[in-house]
């Protein structure tokens, strides 16, 4: 069993509802679980009348909302002060459940999951303790960002755990740097370049990235034409600014389902 797990807030709850159906089509085994920290009171009634309103067309005994209140409740653009207080918040509600579920994947609301990656996951975990998806652009190989495969910049917002004491001690080193300059991702790349090279040569846990053609990042998707690989399986709606250009992205790839 994975729990996968993201958050919202509710400006980002069509984003949520749909993960939720993505879920529901796509990740339900019967086995599964998905869990919705919901950030704010608002966010958590729209999520809970969408479950209740589509309990005839969705599993929702394996589905569970949770809240962990903040005081932001807009959509936030990348960057932005209320970004970064959300990002750094992803960071404690990870680490909170991780210590309830022995394999976690978190990702952000706009990632899509095309295929079933679950088999993928428990076999990268029987190995490692953390397996990040690459956010380093495979096709922009030039101008600063030539980065290899295992580099130090690897995506806070889909990225798969195993509960033990070397993923905590990760987890929690981000968590003691963050800061209101820097989103969670941002404070994972600066740690990770001050004691390793690269992921391979972390010394505290075993980390590794997924197949970059399976588990895409937003650049490799929308920008260079990856959305055309057959193997695709992950798609992440990164690399891009604002609430409808995310959304226009996932429907152009299928991704969209409300």
């Amino acid at each position: 069993m994975i729990c996968y797990l993201t958050i919202c807030n509710n400006g980002f709850t069509d984003f949520t509802k749909n993960n939720i159906l993505n879920f529901s089509n796509v990740l339900d085994d019967g086995n599964n679980i998905l869990k919705i920290t919901t950030l704010d009171s608002h966010a958590f009634s729209n999520i809970d009348n969408f479950l209740t309103e589509n309990k005839t067309n969705i599993n929702i005994k394996n589905i569970i909302l949770d809240k962990d209140f903040i005081d932001i409740s807009n959509y936030e653009t990348f960057n932005s002060p209320g970004f970064i207080k959300i990002m750094n918040k992803k960071i404690d509600v990870i680490i909170k459940n991780l210590e309830t579920y022995d394999l976690l994947h978190y990702f952000d609301g706009d990632v899509f999951f095309l295929r079933d990656p679950s088999t993928i996951i428990k076999h990268k975990l029987e190995n490692f303790d953390i397996v990040f998806q690459q956010d380093s652009p495979r096709t922009k190989r030039n101008n600063g960002w030539d980065f290899p495969i295992h580099s130090n910049y690897v995506c806070a917002g889909n990225f798969s755990v195993k509960k033990n004491d070397k993923s905590f001690y990760l987890l929690n080193e981000v968590k003691n740097r963050l800061n209101e300059r820097q989103n969670d991702q941002e404070v994972l790349f600066t740690y990770l370049n001050s004691v390793c090279k690269n992921i391979k040569e972390y010394p505290y846990a075993d980390l590794d990235v997924y197949d970059p053609e399976e588990f895409q990042n937003g650049y490799d998707t929308f920008f260079a034409g990856w959305n055309m690989k057959e193997n695709k399986m992950v798609v992440h709606a990164n690399y891009m600014v604002g609430k409808e250009t995310k959304i226009n992205s996932l429907k152009s790839i299928g991704g969209w389902l409300i």
